[in-house]
């Protein structure tokens, strides 16, 4: 019998029940799913090739028979002649393995460093007053305002708003500044004598003409906002490869974490020198104690079958 005592059934407590209740629960749609149940995965390093994490690896870009693929052409080079010798063979495939994760691991850390640090360049707030955040082109951030204004005299479109008042002039000349640049001084002159052109439009002019007017009014707006999109992907990649190549130059030995790469670096190549004089050895033991060699043994990696060879 709990001694806790249940809280009494007030309306302030009913409220808030129904108010937890209403909150979101998980993903309803078949994609949100889909994308909710990699909530868990972490690598797939040791995933069934026939297993749902399979669709997992390949659907964030990891390969899942790279394993497989390295034990197949390390037994066809190496040629183990026994069981021992292709468990040892394994073993350094696991290792060139992890080599080349970790060398992923160190591009995308660079990667996404260069993303970091291209995303945060200051705006010049001058040379923002000049040309506004439609020419300023160098700053996430004057993208990102770019299109919040470009929405709200959409929003004035929508409204049909067409007093040129302060805000209007605000909103063209935080988008264009006062000296546009070539490319966007006609378009910046094209939008105030548009909205000039409809707030003196007369009562006799048809509704379809005003339309018309509007739609592309509005179409002109729309399209300087993909171009604002195209211009932000166009500088996330050149920034991101210009300040890829300045880590690249950067990351050297005295930085805490291309230190511990290195290590990590340093640390399987020992293993894996470790394990090819191990297959030496049993090698040579073999020999020495003359015991008979097998016919080429099969092996079975990924369901795919890899053939070694024999002692010569």
């Amino acid at each position: 019998m709990s001694l806790r005592k249940s809280p009494a059934m007030t309306e302030e407590f009913l409220a808030a029940a129904r108010g937890n209740g209403s909150k979101s629960s998980g993903p309803k749609t078949t994609a949100g799913k889909r994308r909710s149940s990699a909530n868990s995965y972490r690598h797939g390093l040791y995933a069934a090739p026939d297993n749902e994490t399979r669709k997992l690896l390949l659907r964030v870009g990891e390969d899942p028979d790279l394993l497989a693929r390295l034990e197949r052409e390390f037994i066809e080079a190496m040629q183990p002649a026994n069981a021992m010798e292709a468990m040892i063979v394994a073993d350094i495939a696991k290792l060139y393995r992890d080599k080349a994760l970790l060398e992923k691991s160190v591009r995308a850390m660079r990667l996404e460093q260069a993303e970091v640090r291209a995303e945060w360049t200051p705006i010049d707030e001058e040379e923002l007053e000049a040309v506004g955040y439609l020419g300023l082109a160098s700053s996430i951030e004057a993208f990102q305002q770019g299109r919040r204004w470009l929405d709200r005299l959409l929003e004035r479109v929508r409204k049909r708003e067409w007093t040129t008042d302060d805000d209007l002039n605000r909103t063209l000349e935080l988008l264009c500044g006062k000296q546009p640049p070539d490319h966007l001084e006609g378009w910046c002159l094209d939008m105030r004598t548009q909205f000039e052109a409809l707030a003196s439009l007369k009562p006799e002019v048809g509704q379809a003409e005003i339309d018309k007017k509007i739609s592309h009014l509005k179409s002109e707006i729309r399209e300087m906002r993909a171009s604002v999109d195209d211009w932000e992907q166009e500088y996330r990649e050149d920034k991101t490869q210009e300040v890829s190549q300045d880590l690249e130059s950067r990351l050297v030995p005295g930085n805490r974490q291309w230190n511990t790469v290195l290590k990590q670096q340093a640390r399987l190549d020992r293993m894996i020198a470790s394990k090819v004089k191990l297959l030496n050895l049993v090698r040579k033991e073999c020999r020495k104690k003359g015991r008979p060699r097998k016919q080429g043994i099969s092996l079975k990696t990924n369901g795919k079958e890899a053939t070694t060879g024999k002692y010569v």
